[in-house]
């Protein structure tokens, strides 16, 4: 009972600390390059790629397994094992008109890409799968607005030893618009415009549907947020 009190990361599983951890010690190699036009207004391109290794990389060892209806929990001691992280960062712009008739406008995204594994061959915790967000604003006066989409690849490369759940591709729509007077900005928008069901790959197992089911139903991850409506209101003083 008191491991599965230490659900440490809203997995499910039960977990025992470990008095004899080391520090974790990263060593990062990045490097960022940049493409632009002269003015930087027109358009700008910048990549960096990444690599990490993690001395003493705080992990799990499993040394028992709980099956539970269709679920399977388990057991985990905290432990050092070496791992690596690498990927890609990428962020982009273009401008698209610039006239005092529809103000300015321009299409941006930024993407990103991670793996990461332990030296031992087994896939991290909670690494995002490749990810992209592209929007098209506009600034028109004191009006600011954008239209936007954001793209989250299928999470399949998942860690085995916390039954780490897997989840769908998706895509979202978002719309937000801004009014900015001297002192004051007022927001507003509309996120997951379609009301499109999707999981996020990162926030961990659905604990409570797994609860209700008196522990009978597998797993599966936290739902992302339904069609949200949502407005701020700014004062600077």
């Amino acid at each position: 009972m008191a491991a599965e009190m230490v659900n440490w990361f809203g997995d499910g599983n039960y977990y025992t600390g470990n008095l004899d951890l080391k520090s974790e010690v990263a060593h990062t190699f990045s490097v960022t390059t940049n493409w632009h036009d002269s003015a930087r207004k027109d358009w700008e391109v910048a990549v960096t790629p990444y690599y990490s290794y993690v001395k003493d990389y705080i992990n799990v060892d499993r040394f028992g397994t709980i099956y539970s209806g269709q679920s399977v929990r388990s057991q985990l001691l905290f432990a050092n094992h070496d791992a690596q992280l690498y990927g890609v960062d990428l962020k982009w712009k273009k401008q698209l008109w610039n006239n005092d008739t529809f103000g300015h406008g321009q299409i941006r995204g930024v993407a990103g890409w991670v793996r990461g594994e332990t030296l031992d061959g087994d896939d991290l915790y909670h690494m995002m799968p490749l990810h992209a967000t592209v929007a098209l604003e506009e600034t028109l006066g004191r009006w600011t607005s954008a239209i936007e989409v954001q793209m989250v690849d299928s999470k399949t490369e998942v860690d085995g030893l916390r039954n780490e759940p897997t989840t769908p591709g998706y895509a979202l729509l978002n719309l937000r618009t801004g009014y900015q007077w001297p002192h004051v900005r007022l927001n507003a928008g509309i996120d997951n415009v379609m009301d499109k069901f999707y999981y996020q790959p990162l926030c961990g197992v659905n604990f409570d549907n797994f609860q209700a089911s008196n522990y009978n139903a597998p797993l599966q991850s936290v739902a992302g947020a339904e069609r949200t409506f949502y407005n701020s209101l700014t004062i600077q003083f």
